[in-house]
């Protein structure tokens, strides 16, 4: 079974760094991302998702700005 990874994206645009790994489930909150791997463990993050690459099953996300969003 391949499940996704969620990589934070620097502000140059790099992947950067590895947050989750065997993601079954993310979930969009008011403060950002809930990321539920195959095990149960969850993870919330303050980010929002900016690509999903399937071919390599990637979840790119940046931090999320709150004075940018009205949620």
């Amino acid at each position: 079974m391949c499940l996704a990874r969620v990589q934070m994206i620097s502000e140059e645009g790099d992947r950067q760094q590895e947050l989750a790994k065997d993601v079954a489930h993310i979930e969009r909150t008011p403060t950002g991302l809930r990321v539920t791997d195959l095990v149960g463990n969850v993870t919330e993050l303050r980010a929002e998702i900016r690509g999903i690459d399937f071919v390599d099953s990637v979840v790119a996300v940046e931090r999320r700005n709150d004075t940018t969003h009205g949620d």
